[in-house]
Parts: structure tokens; C-alpha cells; sequence
């Protein structure tokens, strides 16, 4: 068997099923418009927003180090492996005895994989916040290096279980899109989301597909057309409400598809070869 021609099958086994899988659970960003999540480099210095009522939590690759911070600033930081979880602790005020939140800027500084973050934390009334600190230009390039060495092949389905399970790479570019396509009379697809791998020389379409009509099983070589991709290199789909069988797509029912390809359209990878006469 031929691993080249049998992406698609080995994706199709190596990627959990379950539609709109994410590693963390879903938070509604705050009413004034901010992520619920921030990316950190440590190369810079950012002032971040945080919540001023509930725990904000820290994310590091790797076991956080020393965490430095003022305790007299009314905040206090627990760390636990790979998470820190900041509380800012309310004072009472001595004449009216009303709890009072704070609002004042405090630096926080956290050793995370070898490196130092400098949380300027500025703490106000909204929802809890994840800080998730990511690798420096360092890191990174020793990441790329080591992927280098990776077969193409491994490679490929690694990335496409990432973004199936939304576990995206600080350095990727993600744009999100809202086109529509009509494939073929009674399936619709919207295209809701572009990454792009800097450096590797591939792109994942991920795509919203409708059934509008009878309820059917779909084959993933449905979308080897050139109106999806002309390189594509793997493609996994999974119908929303699955039941035994992730290709099966229920009458009006909603599936996803992920599509990996390379980004020069001149290039691709046959993904399956029909047997001659069929």
C-alpha cells in the first residue's frame, strides 16, 4: 500500500471525529470586544487587561519557573506545572467598609521554557482570562528546524489533526473567511476559516458543508476539485452529529471539513488514484 495515495485514509483514523472538538472549553469574549484569550512573547512588553473578580489563567508549554511579583500590590499568584493563576485580592475600605476591587497596574514576571514574560497586569471588571505565553523567535526557529526533519508525510496529518482540534501554532497566520460554494446541487460548503503555515509552504481551508438534501454518506474525494484546492495534500470531513459513521451527513444536517494544500497552486500530491476503468 502506498503511503503517498493514503493520506487521506490515515487521517481519517488519526483524527478524533467528534465535530467542533477544542482543547479548552469556549468562553464568550467580555462585552467591550476583547479576547477572552491573549497570546504573550517574551520579547515584549504588553499591558494586558485581566480580571479584577476572578482567577486569570496562566498557560506555558513547558513547567513555569520562578514567578516574580509584588504581594503588596494585592494580587497573589498560584503555580502548578504548567499554569499560574492570577487573583487579585479586594481591600475594604476603612470608612464605609464596602469592598473595594482594584484598578491598579502590577508587573508580573514569569520564567516560562527558559525565557522571561513581563505581565504588565491591568486588572478590571471582566470574565476570567487565559494568558497564553508562547515561544520567542528562538523557540521557534528551533521548532522549525526540528519539523525540517520530519517526513513530509508525517507532517501533513500532523498539522491537520492541529487545526481539527483548533491546537494552532503561534506563528501561523489565521484569517477568517465567509464564502460560500456550491459544489454540487444540494451540498453547500462555506469556507470559515484560512491558516496559513509560514515557512512550510502549505495552507488549511476549513469549511462549514451543508446537506441540502436527502440525507448521504460522503467520500472525501467529493472535494478533490479545483474550486476547493489544485494542491491538495489531505482532506478529512465529519458530519456534526455522528452516528457510528463520521461520513454519514443527515438530511439538513451540517459536517466539517479540513483540507490541507500547498500554497504554490503548481504543485500538488495525488491524494487518490481511481482503479483504470472505473
Amino acid at each position: 500500500m502506498n503511503a503517498r495515495t493514503n493520506i487521506l485514509a490515515l487521517a481519517a483514523l488519526l483524527l478524533i471525529p467528534t465535530f467542533g472538538y477544542a482543547k479548552d472549553p469556549v468562553v464568550k469574549p467580555d462585552p467591550e470586544g476583547w479576547s477572552s484569550e491573549v497570546n504573550l512573547l517574551p520579547e515584549v512588553k504588553q499591558i494586558v487587561k485581566v480580571s479584577n473578580q476572578d482567577h486569570n489563567w496562566v498557560r506555558c508549554p513547558e513547567k513555569i519557573g520562578e514567578v516574580v511579583y509584588s504581594a503588596e500590590d494585592g494580587v497573589k499568584v498560584t503555580v502548578s506545572g504548567q499554569n499560574a493563576y492570577i487573583k487579585f485580592q479586594w481591600t475594604t475600605n476603612p470608612e464605609t467598609g464596602e469592598q473595594v476591587r482594584p484598578n491598579d497596574r502590577t508587573d508580573i514576571f514569569v520564567e516560562c521554557g527558559g525565557e522571561v514574560y513581563k505581565i504588565l497586569a491591568l486588572p478590571v471588571g471582566i470574565e476570567s482570562r487565559t494568558l497564553i505565553l508562547v515561544p520567542g523567535k528562538g523557540k521557534l526557529m528551533q521548532q522549525k528546524i526540528s519539523q525540517a526533519t520530519t517526513d513530509p508525510e508525517t507532517r501533513v496529518l500532523e498539522i491537520l489533526r492541529m487545526v481539527w482540534r483548533n491546537e494552532l501554532d503561534e506563528g501561523w497566520q489565521v484569517a477568517k473567511k465567509n464564502e460560500s460554494l456550491d459544489l454540487e446541487p444540494g451540498l453547500e460548503l462555506n469556507l470559515i476559516k484560512e491558516v496559513r503555515i509560514e515557512g512550510e509552504g502549505m495552507r488549511v481551508k476549513e469549511f462549514l458543508v451543508e446537506n441540502g438534501g436527502k440525507a448521504r454518506r460522503i467520500q472525501e474525494k467529493e472535494f478533490l476539485a479545483p474550486a476547493l484546492s489544485k494542491s491538495p495534500l489531505a482532506i478529512v470531513f465529519a458530519a456534526q452529529e455522528e452516528k457510528g459513521d463520521q461520513n454519514f451527513l443527515a438530511e439538513d444536517g451540517k459536517g466539517r471539513l479540513i483540507l490541507v494544500e500547498h500554497i504554490n497552486e503548481d504543485f500538488g500530491l495525488p491524494l487518490i488514484r481511481e482503479p483504470k476503468g472505473n
